[in-house]
């Protein structure tokens, strides 16, 4: 800084004291801008409800609307995929493959029920830390092929296994019976769908509502054709709402 600088730095804090007053303390205003009579270190009530002038709201979207406030839905991992089967729908995706392991001779090995997942994880997206080292998330079309074919055979292990619980133990007949057809037992599934609702989309749901009168249409049309049980209607209600972006989504 050359003399002519430092000279006009000396000039504008000379003004600023002058002004102010060298270590003057600040007093704060005895109004906000709002007019609220606030002191100093003390915190203004508010009613519920009540939004004070100035104040900011915060607003509440429709959640079925295009627009959300929040961060974006997140396709489920594998390992949250995994999960989502076997704790709600009560079954793992598993079926004959041959798959590696260093514990064969050869290297690979047949197995009458191989964890399919775990088959179908690079082709999924798993990283092989190889070529990549960050899991692919993206929505793809394979990711939803193969996410298809693992609810559909899950759906109908699940409800086998379903049927031979104990009622207070069953992960997808949890208001219905096993037998209950319609239409004389139309309020109990209804009851059922709602309850499917809750538990696989997190969206409660009256047994009234439009979204179970959609999903009915689907238990009535699988268990029409000759020779089909309610099982067949709870098998194809289970593939509508676990293939549904709700369930695989988060």
């Amino acid at each position: 800084m050359n003399r002519a600088h430092a000279l006009a730095a000396m000039a504008l804090l000379a003004a600023c004291e002058t002004s102010s007053g060298a270590g003057a303390p600040v007093t704060p205003p005895a109004e906000t801008p709002r007019g609220d009579h606030v002191v100093p270190g003390s915190a203004t009530p508010v009613s519920p409800g009540e939004i004070p002038d100035g104040g900011s709201t915060l607003r509440l979207d429709d959640p079925n609307s295009a627009e959300h406030i929040g961060r974006a839905p997140r396709r489920l991992d594998i390992d949250q995929f995994r999960a989502s089967l076997e704790q709600l729908l009560g079954a793992r995706w598993v079926g004959p493959q041959t798959v590696r392991t260093p514990e064969a001779p050869s290297g690979v090995r047949f197995e009458a029920e191989a964890d399919l997942i775990d088959y179908f994880a690079q082709t999924l997206g798993r990283p092989d830390y190889i070529t990549t080292t960050a899991e692919v998330l993206d929505p793809t079309v394979t990711f939803a092929k193969l996410a298809s074919d693992a609810v559909r055979a899950v759906c109908a292990v699940g409800l086998r296994a379903d049927v031979a619980r104990p009622p207070a133990e069953r992960l997808l007949l949890i208001e219905a019976q096993p037998d209950d057809a319609l239409p004389a037992a139309e309020p109990a599934v209804r009851r059922n769908i709602a309850a499917l609702a809750l538990r696989l989309w997190g969206d409660p749901v009256a047994p009234e509502s439009e979204i179970v009168t959609a999903v009915l249409g689907v238990f009535r049309v699988a268990t029409a054709r000759a020779g089909a049980t309610p099982l067949d209607g709870w098998r194809a209600v289970c593939i509508d709402l676990a293939t549904d972006p709700r369930f695989l989504s988060y």
